[in-house]
């Protein structure tokens, strides 16, 4: 018996043998409860893997190829940059910040901005969450794109408000040899 096997998809075709030969098993072991033709139009189905037409598979590819360079690059991004490049500055220059209070300011600014920003949406996400498990029928009438948009636009208001005290609290710092630090 001929048991190779075809894996697509995560699910396995077998062979027009195997099935032909589960198809004899089961009929001789249980007549009654077979119906042949419905076995037959299974067999068929599963061995004859028809592909969608070319006009739906390449968009489709070009999709998530798209997808999979944008992740790349954003990973390769965030690995090789994870801080701002006037970070790298520091390394050849230390104690040497080359712009202003203000940007220092701003810089302290937006940093505590997206801090605050991260942690105020993993809290939604949880207590979305928390809604759709604990309260699935209120769940329903809450989810709305324009609830989303608004609490998105409202978690980074909240995130600036909380960042504001934060970043005035940034500022040059002179250090010895004549250097300066944002600090």
């Amino acid at each position: 018996m001929n048991e190779s096997f075809i894996v697509s998809s995560g699910y396995e075709n077998y062979t027009r043998e195997v099935l032909r030969q589960f198809i004899v098993n089961l009929t001789q072991q249980s007549p009654d409860l077979v119906n042949l033709t419905f076995l037959r139009n299974v067999s068929d189905t599963m061995t004859h893997s028809s592909r969608d037409p070319m006009s739906v598979v390449i968009p489709i590819t070009v999709f998530y190829a798209v997808i999979f360079l944008a992740g790349v690059l954003g990973n390769v991004t965030t690995c090789t940059f994870p801080e701002c490049p006037w970070k790298y500055l520091t390394i050849w220059y230390p104690a040497q910040y080359p712009f202003n209070q203000s940007f220092c300011i701003l810089q302290g600014l937006l940093q505590e901005t997206s801090t605050n920003a991260t942690v105020l949406t993993i809290t939604s996400f949880t207590v979305e969450r928390y809604i759709a498990i604990c309260h699935p029928f209120r769940q329903h009438t809450m989810s709305k794109l324009s609830r989303a948009v608004k609490f998105i636009l409202a978690i980074w208001i909240v995130a600036f408000c909380l960042a504001i005290p934060q970043a005035f609290q940034f500022g040059i710092v002179a250090v010895e040899g004549n250097g300066r630090i944002c600090s």
